[in-house]
Order: C-alpha cells, then sequence, then structure tokens
C-alpha cells in the first residue's frame, strides 16, 4: 500500500495496462493491485458487466471486420447506457439515474461529501483518466 494508503485495482497482464495511467498513479502516489489470474470475484463489477456484454452482444454478433464491430459495440453501449433499465438503479437507465442525481445534489456529489477544495473549475476534467474517459 502507498504511503497515502492509498489502492487502485486492476487486472493482471500487459493488455490492460496503459502507460498515462501508471504515470498519473505513479504522480497521485497510489500503488496497483493486481486481480489474481483465475480469480474474478476480485472484481465483481468489472466481471457482472463483461458477462452481460458478452451474453447480449458479442455472442450474438458476427462482425464482418474491426469498423463493423465498432459500430456495433457503440450501439449497444448507448442502448446499454441510455435505453435498458438497470434493476441496480431502480429500473432507471443509467442516463436518467445521473440526471436525476444531479438535480438533486451539488454538481454530482452526494450532499454526504464535501467539495473538494483542491480542486478547481477546470483541473476536475484533465489530466489522464479523464482523457480516457471522455
Amino acid at each position: 500500500m502507498s504511503s497515502l494508503g492509498l489502492l487502485f485495482r486492476r487486472y493482471y497482464g500487459p493488455e490492460f495496462v496503459a502507460r498515462a495511467i501508471l504515470r498519473w498513479l505513479q504522480t497521485a502516489q497510489i500503488e496497483t493491485a493486481f486481480i489474481d489470474p483465475g480469480k474474478p470475484w476480485q472484481n465483481g463489477a468489472d466481471e457482472s458487466f463483461n458477462g452481460k456484454f458478452r451474453d447480449q452482444h458479442l455472442s450474438l454478433q458476427w462482425f464482418r471486420n474491426r469498423i463493423d464491430a465498432k459500430v456495433s459495440i457503440e450501439e449497444w453501449r448507448r442502448h446499454y447506457n441510455e435505453v435498458r433499465p438497470h434493476s441496480s438503479l431502480g429500473y432507471l437507465t443509467p442516463a436518467a439515474f445521473k440526471a436525476k442525481h444531479l438535480s438533486t445534489t451539488d454538481g454530482g456529489r452526494s450532499s454526504a461529501m464535501p467539495a473538494r477544495a483542491d480542486i478547481t473549475g477546470e483541473e476536475r476534467h484533465t489530466g489522464p483518466v479523464s482523457a480516457i474517459l471522455q
């Protein structure tokens, strides 16, 4: 564990390692924690999503080429996030859940969590992680 007591869990294997994220983690003094091979329960949320993605989309498709795969996966992603209700979100879509909670909280943060004084304005939307998420 790092001196700050922060830990970032990631999958074992080079195919999931991004240099920019590793540099950011090192700068932020956050160590990584590998998920042991053959122990998917150590990251249940990702495994649940991966199973749904495989069962509801990948197993049902036959991609002719990489572009066909990108288009098809993007259509599924939009449906999953904007149309499909999720039981864990009170049968709202993720987009509706986010909109509902943004309207009732301060900028998407829970009223129980104080605003981060060390991050202001544009800083909240910069850096390697936000570049990946945008």
